[in-house]
């Protein structure tokens, strides 16, 4: 059911709702885009799956918001949610949950017309048609959904610590191969090595059977990985596997989750899951085997097959998401800043700020990373041995 209040001083409304769909008229799918800019983790295809996996999981409570004008034309739209965590606080943000790498609204044109002052006044909108919350936090926000400037700038508080990055694919392979490839010495190498154990194959998924081994083995190895770097297996994040599971069913013979692998013979040794939508492939879920195989590099051999993959088929630009890793530096050829917004409501959400801003101040710190440390090698201790 919509529910509607008006904006202070505009002829803009904000109107909310608890399901995306009393808004499907007008919010953009992967198929068909029309005059909005979006992330594929903003479009009605991811949100849809988000809502039947991730947010009853959490225990999340949608709130999509629409910006629209005095014809019922949409500025913007925001898939937010309410959700309790530690010690009952209400925290207002973007439908995430670990599988969004960028939280922007959806954009249309008319909203080149904001004005800073605006942003304001559509913010208390949004807080007093929004159920009761304690502090709204938005992280991973860029600064623009593709050509149009992100109007929610005003409201930045700092800066996020980790950037996207983006390769814009070069034409063709041959010039990818020949001036673009990374270690590219060190490349052939290993890949002739591996060569010499069996027959190398990139595979790409085209079955649902194909694609359940794949994720399966993505799962396992992602699983090892995240235990061995935190201590703790962030695949069993409420709904994680589900969300994986399902996009996976509903979106892969659409063609717009592309899973693929590399294997030696028999034995998987990388696997990705990730997107492919509107001319950007994006690079999300990676995994490699490990043991005797991590001296090969198979996640790096996948990456190239990937991007020579994705100029083939045409698309413009290679995302390779969050995340500061070095390697990322050496293929790409731009940065998305990222940032995030805290903004409290409540006694309690003017608490937990104060704690935030706090860890934010010691996260460079040698103590910070002494504790991290120990933390992750206590967790370790914790987990069975296999």
């Amino acid at each position: 059911m919509i529910r509607s209040t008006p904006i202070e001083g505009s002829s803009l409304v904000v109107s909310a709702s608890d399901s995306w769909r009393d808004f499907a008229a007008m919010w953009p799918t992967m198929a068909n885009r029309g005059s909005a800019r979006a992330f594929v983790f903003q479009t009605a295809d991811f949100l849809n799956v988000w809502c039947d996996t991730i947010g009853p999981a959490r225990g999340t409570r949608p709130l999509f918001i629409a910006v629209v004008d005095e014809r019922g034309a949409p500025h913007a739209l925001l898939p937010l949610g309410i959700e309790k965590r530690k010690f009952g606080l209400k925290v207002l943000s973007f439908l995430d949950g670990g599988v969004s790498d960028y939280n922007a609204p959806v954009l249309f044109p008319h909203v080149k017309d904001w004005r800073p002052s605006f942003v304001g006044k559509l913010w208390d909108a949004i807080a007093r048609i929004a159920p009761p919350f304690d502090i709204a936090v938005v992280e991973k926000m860029p600064e623009r959904v593709f050509d149009i400037d992100n109007p929610l700038t005003p409201l930045i508080t700092a800066r996020y610590p980790h950037s996207g990055y983006v390769m814009r694919l070069p034409s063709s392979v041959d010039e990818f191969v020949s001036e673009r490839l990374p270690r590219a010495q060190d490349t052939r190498r290993k890949l002739r090595k591996l060569g010499e154990r069996g027959t190398v194959a990139f595979r790409i998924a085209s079955t649902s059977a194909e694609r359940d081994e794949m994720l399966e083995a993505m799962m396992r190895q992602k699983s090892r990985r995240y235990i061995e770097t935190t201590g703790v297996d962030g695949m069993e994040r409420p709904g994680y596997r589900a969300f994986l599971r399902q996009a996976a069913l509903e979106l892969a013979p659409r063609g717009y989750v592309h899973v693929s692998s590399l294997n030696l013979g028999g034995t998987v040794l990388a696997v990705h899951w990730g997107y492919k939508d509107d001319g950007r492939f994006y690079y999300m879920m990676p995994s490699f085997e490990a043991g005797e195989w991590v001296r090969f590099s198979p996640g790096r051999h996948l990456l190239n097959h990937l991007i020579e993959w994705a100029i083939d088929a045409g698309m413009k630009e290679f995302d390779q998401g969050l995340g500061n890793e070095d390697y990322k530096t050496e293929y790409c050829d731009a940065a998305i800043p990222l940032h995030q917004i805290e903004i409290p409501r409540t006694m309690r959400g003017q608490a937990d700020l104060l704690v935030r801003r706090l860890k934010m101040s010691l996260r460079d710190t040698l103590v910070w990373h002494s504790l991290k440390g120990l933390r992750t090698a206590w967790r370790m201790r914790k987990i069975p041995r296999r």
